[in-house]
């Protein structure tokens, strides 16, 4: 424990980022819903003990780190905080399957208070994205053109639902979804995590699939060996453009600087390839092309 501790210090302290960044998964809060105040167990990763000091912290970040824009999720009241703090922040509406009206949904695209659907986290719930509850919601996603932002792998051990299902987290689980709309640009959050292999193949087969790599950079040495799996695949398959950077950071926002440092210490990625990932892939997957 104390290699792995050792670890994140240095990881914290030095920063190798250089150049632009898009992190395309991020998690906003506010006081009733923010659980910080206390270290995350790998590394002693630190907690701001308040949602506002949260949120200051990872402004904080983004400044330091070139972050561009970041793509947030959670409630519709707490994006609305987070867009009023700083404008690089785009709107995503997180959900897993109690989700608001499907005209109000709908109206709140139009205004532009939602720009992504997602994170979608339905294995918290036992189901996955193919349940027939989601479907109103990726008509209207299929309609507007809103990218969709799919939570896979196993849903957090620390989650006290019953009704959380690990292999509900497989991304093969969604083929018909991905099939049923090809114009629908999905994202597989975490990269699939334990069934990164699948998300390889989804990714590889259908043109309207992409990943972001998620906790995989920091959560664990286990994660971050997911992480090395999945890119050497996609580099071998010639995919790492639609691969994109997302650090979750949950309530430890230090994770976005320890993300894009192990990131950058990948010495089998060129920096174009690096660049793409951090920043060009998201670019074209959110249409903030020029």
């Amino acid at each position: 424990m104390k290699k792995i501790t050792l670890l994140f210090t240095l990881m914290i302290s030095i920063n190798l980022c250089v150049g632009q960044v898009i992190d395309v998964h991020l998690h906003s809060y506010t006081d009733d819903i923010y659980h910080g105040g206390h270290p995350h167990p790998a590394g002693n990763i630190p907690s701001p003990p308040t949602a506002e000091a949260h949120l200051d912290r990872t402004i904080e970040l983004m400044d330091s780190l070139n972050i561009d824009y970041a793509v947030i999720s959670n409630s519709i009241k707490a994006n609305e905080k987070w867009m009023e703090a700083d404008d690089r922040f785009i709107p995503g509406y997180g959900a897993n399957t109690e989700m608001i009206p499907v005209d109000e949904f709908e109206e709140l695209i139009k205004n532009g208070k939602i720009k992504v659907f997602g994170e979608i986290g339905s294995s918290y719930e036992g189901v996955t994205l193919a349940n027939p509850i989601y479907k109103p919601y990726l008509e209207i996603c299929n309609k507007y053109g809103l990218p969709v932002m799919y939570h896979t792998g196993p849903p957090n051990p620390g989650s006290k639902s019953k009704a959380k299902r690990v292999f509900k987290g497989d991304p093969a689980l969604i083929e018909d979804v991905i099939a049923t709309y090809p114009d629908l640009k999905i994202c597989l959050q975490h990269a699939g995590a334990s069934f990164w292999e699948n998300a390889v193949l989804l990714m590889a087969y259908y043109p309207n699939v992409y990943a972001d790599l998620g906790v995989l950079l920091w959560v664990s040495p286990l994660t971050q060996e997911m992480a090395v799996d999945f890119l050497k695949r996609c580099k071998k398959y010639g995919i790492l453009k639609k691969v994109m950077f997302g650090s979750d950071q949950m309530v430890w926002p230090e994770s976005i600087k320890i993300s894009i440092n192990y990131l950058n210490s990948l010495d089998f990625l060129t920096e174009e390839e690096k660049r793409m990932i951090l920043y060009e892939n998201a670019r074209k997957f959110l249409g903030l092309m020029d």
